[in-house]
């Protein structure tokens, strides 16, 4: 097996390119702009408080007071956003290497593909969302939303920054095996039975193949079904005239029989 481990980085950061792009494109809505208004208010704010500390206006204290404060608010004018980018980055990373044979669109740049460990079997979507779930640390984030609307602002900051090194730890220990181990598996590889391999060109034009000769067997399956009943109901036509034709010829034969005997 071809080692793939820096065409994934690569491969993720064109990923991470594509879902920050569809990101903005939604910041354009009218309520996240609202939001991002509000949110660009007080960064400017924690900037220029910044600033006041590098110039010795204020103390480090009274620095971190501040800004234990102000991050809250930072956080809360932007959690709809948050949102938004969790649901795309869950569907992106979810569906797109479902739909596309285990590619995303920086694995397909890239020349990998994700695949299951046992190579008989397919990868399910359960598996993509569970990968999606972990290489991203969508649960961190998610808990994280769950403080800030859990906590006051007193006791958020600490508790926030914990769950913030707990998903650090995570993120490293998965770039960690991603180097260290031949098969480069991470984490989210190992829990979901999946690996990425290199694609060369040839096995790229097989996939296609593939997907051409399944439409075309799809399509002669379709043709041979209505041929078939074409066929089906073609003898019942030719089946009831025949009984039309027999009906009469006895109708004539007993009229026949019948003139006769009247005679007599």
């Amino acid at each position: 097996m071809k080692n793939v481990t820096f065409r994934r980085f690569g491969a993720y950061l064109i990923d991470l390119v594509i879902i920050s792009l569809v990101g903005v494109g939604l910041s354009y809505i009218p309520f996240l702009q609202e939001s991002e208004k509000e949110y660009e208010v007080i960064y400017q704010e924690i900037v220029d408080m910044y600033e006041s500390y590098t110039n010795n206006e204020i103390t480090m204290n009274e620095y971190q007071e501040k800004y234990t404060s102000m991050s809250y608010d930072l956080n809360r004018s932007n959690y709809l956003y948050t949102i938004i980018q969790l649901v795309i980055i869950i569907l992106y990373f979810t569906f797109v290497p479902f739909f596309m044979h285990g590619q995303t669109f920086g694995k397909k740049v890239m020349k990998i593909q994700v695949k299951s460990s046992n190579d008989q079997e397919s990868v399910g979507v359960i598996s993509y969302f569970l990968r999606s779930i972990i290489q991203n640390n969508i649960l961190i984030t998610v808990a994280q939303l769950v403080i800030l609307f859990t906590f006051t602002k007193d006791n958020y900051y600490m508790i926030y920054n914990n769950v913030n090194m707990v998903g650090y730890v995570l993120l490293y220990f998965i770039v960690f095996l991603v180097l260290v181990r031949k098969d480069s598996r991470g984490l989210h590889d190992l829990l979901a039975g999946t690996q990425v391999v290199f694609v060369s060109y040839g096995e790229e034009q097989d996939i296609r193949k593939e997907d051409k000769e399944e439409s075309n067997s799809l399509e002669l399956s379709e043709e041979k079904e209505v041929s078939d009943e074409k066929k089906n109901t073609k003898p019942k036509k030719k089946g009831n005239s025949t009984k039309k034709k027999e009906e009469k010829e006895i109708k004539k034969n007993t009229k026949k029989s019948t003139k006769p005997q009247a005679k007599s």
